[in-house]
């Protein structure tokens, strides 16, 4: 994702970051990092714990330390870094649903004022995908069928607030169409239930969906990206069809609050030089993630956007806690 395009998922929002920095933040970051920097991030074998590893190299030559992924359960990871010392050696790498735990009900910390920006990695989009047996060939095209006939198609998702469900109630919402909801346990069931015609119609990740879809077992729509990505090459926005539409995930790095402003500025510096590198940049591609590499403020911009845009959203979907 480009400056560009975090304006428009911004939307015009001002930004007003209010970092401390504490009285020994300068001679703290003329020697930071003195020791190994453990990054906290998800289970291990999963997506994030696999594109963490792809940085840790780079990062760990551009700091001149270490740096260690620490695999822990995502649900803990926040209250962890909240209580670690605001140092810079412990700092966390998560996703969306970071963002949406509190407006689920499922976490009670505040992700705008409560943790310390570093940068927005990078994002991972939706495709919209449906049954190659569905009669449709287009975002307007299903948004036709849909209102014709109220009801009678069935969306498949995962875990409540989890990227796809959310992606599909926005466009339940803005397209104002009625479709079911069947919930699966995860996103591969899901997935299996719309190949078989048990659902018709999915929002997933394009990594997931793409072997189907270069078989011809399912048919993709269109892209929940504003632009056009190269990760899902001929594809058209959805925001064509549905103008506004968008919904992507990302991935952010956050230091313990009072984390002085030197020292995220010294991690932000090697993150973005990764993020910006022909290494880094295919390291992502590969993995199905748009590269992005955001200054801490656009970070806390893109916080404070995510989760309001998603409170509503998930308000009015009455989806999980928010029931």
């Amino acid at each position: 994702m480009t400056r560009s395009i975090l304006t428009i998922l911004t939307n015009g929002l001002t930004f007003s970051l209010a970092m401390s920095m504490a009285g020994t933040g300068s001679s703290l970051a003329q020697t930071y990092p003195s020791k190994p920097v453990r990054i906290l991030t998800a289970e291990a074998g999963g997506a994030f714990d696999i594109a963490a590893r792809t940085f840790t190299r780079p990062v760990s030559e551009g700091l001149g330390q270490r740096v260690i992924i620490d695999n822990r359960p995502s649900i803990l990871i926040p209250n962890l870094i909240k209580s670690a010392p605001a140092d810079g050696y412990t700092v966390c790498y998560l996703g969306t649903s970071f963002l949406m735990a509190p407006i689920l009900g499922e976490a009670t910390y505040n992700p705008s004022t409560e943790f310390s920006p570093v940068t927005l990695l990078n994002l991972s989009h939706q495709v919209l995908a449906v049954n190659r047996s569905l009669p449709v060939a287009s975002v307007k095209e299903l948004i036709a069928m849909a209102k014709a006939q109220p009801g009678a198609l069935n969306y498949a998702k995962g875990r409540d607030g989890s990227g796809g469900h959310l992606a599909s109630e926005l466009f339940i919402s803005m397209a104002a169409i009625n479709m079911v909801a069947i919930p699966f346990k995860g996103g591969g069931p899901a997935i299996a239930s719309v190949l078989a015609g048990q659902t018709q119609v999915i929002f997933a990740n394009s990594p997931e969906v793409a072997e189907y879809f270069k078989s011809g077992r399912l048919k993709l729509l269109g892209v929940s990206t504003p632009k056009a990505t190269p990760l899902a090459p001929g594809l058209k926005p959805i925001s064509d069809d549905l103008p506004g539409f968008e919904a992507s995930s990302g991935a952010m790095m956050f230091a313990p609050p009072q984390t002085p402003v030197p020292v995220i500025q010294r991690l932000n510096q090697e993150m973005v030089r990764y993020a910006k590198s022909t290494e880094g940049r295919e390291g992502m591609l590969k993995l199905g993630l748009d590269p992005v590499g955001s200054t801490s403020e656009e970070l806390s911009v893109y916080v404070k956007y995510q989760t309001t845009k998603w409170t509503k959203v998930i308000e009015d979907g009455k989806v999980g806690g928010a029931r």
